[in-house]
């Protein structure tokens, strides 16, 4: 690593630093790189993403993520509805 680089990273966790303590603007680049880096994080992931519906009203309510080598068969669990205004079970979906 030279210096260069060394120092454009010190250079960024300063700015973040700053960002997370003051909120104050962010560099043009942070946003993208941050980006970037998450859809990185997700394509080397073995996680699965997947949606859960309410058994009553049938309305997509939730976003979550699972294994699919420990979890295979699908899930339900009881979630709050805010269309029902209560718990309901709610099934996984594609």
């Amino acid at each position: 690593m030279t210096s260069f680089e060394r120092q454009s990273m010190k250079r960024e966790a300063v700015w973040y630093l700053a960002f997370r303590r003051f909120s104050i603007a962010e560099p043009p680049n942070f946003a993208a790189r941050l980006i970037s880096w998450r859809i990185k994080l997700m394509a080397n992931s073995k996680r699965t993403r997947f949606t859960l519906e309410c058994t009553e009203c049938k309305h997509r309510n939730y976003n979550m993520t699972k294994d699919k080598k420990t979890h295979p068969e699908r899930m339900e669990t009881s979630k709050y509805c805010p269309f029902c205004r209560k718990h309901t079970p709610h099934k996984e979906t594609k």
